[in-house]
């Protein structure tokens, strides 16, 4: 891939990585003899190229064939790195790939999941990066993490003297669990072997509860692949598996129409995992706003680029209004295509203006095409540095916009520095006003959590050590999980690793706004404990549905909306311990008859009533 990339610039480019592994592998390793037992080889690389979400998947694969390979009698020698023979529980063989390969009893027989295929090396690597299998005389299966394999064909070829290789899509996509996925199914978790109950792998002899607890997913069908041609390897020779045929994954926009007499705004939302989130939220509501004010001269449109297949699967719908256009870019194909994807996505929508938001793509194809007079608004969505080097980076944007006081300090001088326009915007947002008597007392404290489910930012694993003091505290309660991420998986095998005796946790899975409208006003207080904001979108959301915000007391968003005690409940960054209390005492306080929940929602409704409405947001965005 680099080879080819270097040369599409006009380069003269040559791989190296054959030669290495060339001197690694002189000759073909001898055959065993053909009575020995057939053996499986897994190995991974020297040095792993994974991030968590990725180490993550490539575990949940391991322990899945670890199980599978356990109920066929087969045992397999393990050469792994990065800590995951660890969490495996399995002896792990350290020496060199080419003493592996010896002990493979079968030249048919070893199987190579990888994390990426090959890992990030350093020249001096003893070991080199691509797969050795076929070298040695071994074919290969090869565990790709992405859902596209064009380049598959050409990553692992074999010489013509040695046995082929079959080259196997078999990585699982992340998936929530089968059965949390619908409103209403709730777990109970008083003990930690419900989610084993509802698992469709049981665990086997000598499992640790703590292996089982990563195996809340059914067999995922790419997996299955692999396990299949396992279950075929007894003694029999493996035919040549060609690359399987996979629907391209890229897709373009259909070229719009122009609306007489109205520029058109194309508002980028670069998808990277799950649709769930403020941003997103934002932009549909924005696009129907301008579409219901026919008057304000502007035809507003979300083009959702999708960086992986599969971001946009299960119960969120980007295109309630047909408002929505898709950009779907190949993860595998070279970064200049999906750049070059990306911006004919954009001509073929005939944009005017273009909001590319937070993605890094977006800014780019944003600057490509500020040379054919289309013109950028960059928006400071959060206050991180991750948002300032963006304003700086891609400094063609004609105006910029703040969502909190916070992010425009720092971005008013740059705006100063080119001579743009600054705004100060903040979302949108629906309001309803409470409805008396509508929360009875005597009932559990119902709490909820709707953004994407990460470790960075979200902090969820806080939500752990609530539920904890909650329990601890005798609160009887309900906390309902609305969205999905990378970690969300590890946080529900930690819950099922407690005994909840007061309360109860619904994991609610990926919903889309409309969903969230008629669900969140059933609530009594939204909870967000994060370490950075620009202004929450859920934290308004909920003060217009006139609920409870408890929230951490972020540098940016807060201050300027709530006041601690009166419209909401805000506690130090990581204080859970204090946000139990302030929770635990609303709770009392509605037991007792009072009101102090619901005077505090009736007040947060109030702040947002008359600033915040979606029809002033949208003559702001307007003018600009």
């Amino acid at each position: 891939m680099d080879e080819a990339l270097l040369k599409s610039w006009g380069n003269d480019a040559v791989a190296t990585g054959l030669p290495r592994i060339h001197a690694a592998f002189p000759s073909p390793l001898p055959t065993p003899p053909a009575s020995a037992h057939p053996t499986i080889l897994i190995a991974t690389a020297n040095k792993p190229a994974f991030n968590a979400e990725e180490r993550s998947r490539l575990l949940d694969a391991m322990l899945l064939l670890q199980q599978e390979l356990h109920r066929r009698h087969l045992c397999p020698i393990w050469r792994l790195t990065g800590g995951l023979e660890i969490d495996l529980g399995v002896q792990n063989d350290t020496r060199s790939l080419r003493v592996c390969h010896r002990r493979s009893s079968r030249p048919h027989d070893p199987i190579h999941p990888r994390d990426r295929g090959h890992g990030r090396r350093s020249p001096h690597d003893a070991d080199p990066p691509a797969p050795r299998a076929p070298l040695a005389a071994h074919p290969l299966g090869l565990a790709q993490r992405h859902s596209s394999c064009r380049r598959l064909g050409a990553t692992v070829s074999s010489p013509s003297n040695v046995r082929p290789t079959f080259i196997l899509q078999a990585v699982p996509l992340h998936t929530t669990p089968a059965h949390a996925h619908s409103c209403g199914q709730q777990r109970h978790c008083s003990t930690a072997s419900s989610l084993q109950q509802k698992a469709l792998i049981k665990p086997r002899a000598g499992t640790s509860r703590r292996q089982h607890s990563r195996l809340p997913h059914p067999t995922r069908p790419r997996l299955m692949c692999l396990l299949i041609l396992l279950a075929g390897l007894n003694g029999r020779r493996v035919p040549r598996v060609s690359p399987p045929q996979v629907p391209a994954v890229t897709s373009l926009p259909a070229r719009l129409p122009r609306l007489p007499g109205k520029k058109r705004v194309v508002n980028c939302v670069a998808c990277d995992g799950s649709p769930v989130g403020g941003v997103m939220t934002w932009a549909l509501r924005l696009a129907r706003s301008f579409t219901s004010s026919n008057d304000l001269g502007y035809d507003v449109r979300t083009l959702v680029v999708v960086t992986r297949p599969g971001n946009l699967s299960g119960d969120f719908d980007v295109n309630p209004d047909g408002l929505t256009e898709v950009c779907a870019l190949d993860p595998m194909s070279d970064p200049t295509e999906r750049l070059e994807m990306l911006v004919e996505s954009l001509r073929r929508m005939e944009p005017d203006i273009i909001l590319p938001n937070y993605g890094d793509i977006c800014h780019m194809a944003a600057s490509r095409l500020t040379h054919e007079g289309v013109r950028t608004i960059a928006i400071a969505h959060s206050d991180e540095p991750y948002y300032r080097d963006l304003a700086s980076t891609y400094s063609r944007w004609s105006a910029t916009v703040a969502v909190s006081a916070a992010c425009e300090s720092w971005l008013a001088p740059l705006a100063k520095q080119h001579a743009r326009p600054i705004h100060r915007i903040v979302y949108g947002v629906l309001h309803s006003p409470p409805t008396p008597g509508a929360r009875s007392q005597l009932r559990p404290l119902k709490l909820c959590l709707y953004r994407a489910m990460v470790e960075i930012q979200k902090r969820i694993s806080d939500f752990l050590l609530l539920i904890d003091a909650l329990e601890t505290r005798g609160v009887t309660y309900e906390l309902h999980m609305i969205g999905d991420g990378h970690d969300m998986a590890a946080w529900t095998a930690k819950l099922a690793q407690r005994t909840l005796t007061h309360g109860l946790v619904r994991i609610h899975g990926r919903r889309d706004p409309a969903w969230v409208e008629r669900f969140l006003p059933t609530m009594d207080i939204s909870v967000l404990l994060s370490e950075f904001e620009g202004t929450s979108v859920t934290m308004l959301e909920a003060m217009g549905a006139s609920v409870v915000p408890a929230v951490t007391r972020v540098r940016s968003g807060v201050d300027e909306w709530l006041t601690d005690g009166e419209s909401g409940v805000v506690v130090p960054i990581g204080a859970v311990d204090e946000m139990a209390d302030r929770l635990a005492a609303l709770w009392h306080d509605r037991n007792a008859g009072g009101s102090l929940l619901s005077d505090m929602g009736r007040r947060a409704w109030e702040r947002v009533r008359d600033t915040l409405s979606l029809d002033k947001r949208c003559q702001s965005t307007a003018r600009l």
